[in-house]
């Protein structure tokens, strides 16, 4: 069951797009940027800054919560098309879901459903609690790739930059990104091909 009594920190998410003209998505007027390197190599230096753009402003938005936080998420949905949100890093317990517009009080289910990625219904809201007890820079996104892929991302970080890098080492030998060192993102003409990667005997 999910914790009661009030969360320590809750956060408002209202979910907006255009189909056209330009394609984008966004979370909280923000269409999210990719940042390079990680977060989690540059311990959020290289994080975007947003800025007003059009139709949306643009940026790498990140939501802070501390390590064991109970976290409340109330998702606002006002376009016309539902949105499945994956969370990555946790599974979270829905409270609540609905048409119209979010409830002023806590949802208080019977027996929630806890689970990792939950339909957000077209013109209506979502109600999720989660214990983040996973520290990490972990994405939050609608799972229709293309709304992905344009902009309906942030990111929820777990933990201060050094319990992250505590609880997350990086293997010897972790195979890394062409460029990563200098900080350019890789281009085509760098990516690595299959066959040239060492194979062990067979």
């Amino acid at each position: 069951a999910p914790p009661s009594g009030p969360p320590q920190k809750e956060f408002n998410m209202t979910l907006g797009g255009n189909m056209m003209n330009p394609y984008a998505w966004a979370i909280n007027g923000v269409q999210f940027t990719f940042p390079y390197p990680s977060l989690f190599e540059s311990e959020g230096e290289s994080a975007e800054p947003i800025t007003s753009d059009s139709p949306f402003e643009t940026g790498t938005q990140i939501l802070e919560a501390a390590v064991g936080d109970v976290v409340d998420f109330k998702i606002t949905n006002p376009t016309g098309m539902y949105h499945p949100f994956h969370l990555h890093g946790h599974a979270f317990w829905v409270l609540g879901a609905g048409n119209g517009t979010v409830p002023s009080e806590t949802p208080r289910p019977s027996a929630p459903i806890r689970k990792d990625n939950q339909n957000v219904p077209a013109n209506g809201w979502v109600w999720i609690r989660v214990v983040t007890d996973s520290p990490g820079w972990w994405i939050f996104h609608c799972h229709i790739d293309f709304h992905l892929a344009t902009g309906m991302d942030l990111v929820l970080k777990v933990g201060t930059s050094s319990e992250i890098k505590r609880w997350n080492p990086v293997p010897p030998g972790y195979l890394e990104c062409a460029e990563s060192k200098n900080s350019k993102a890789p281009h085509w003409g760098h990516r690595w091909r299959r066959q040239d990667l060492e194979r062990p005997n067979r």
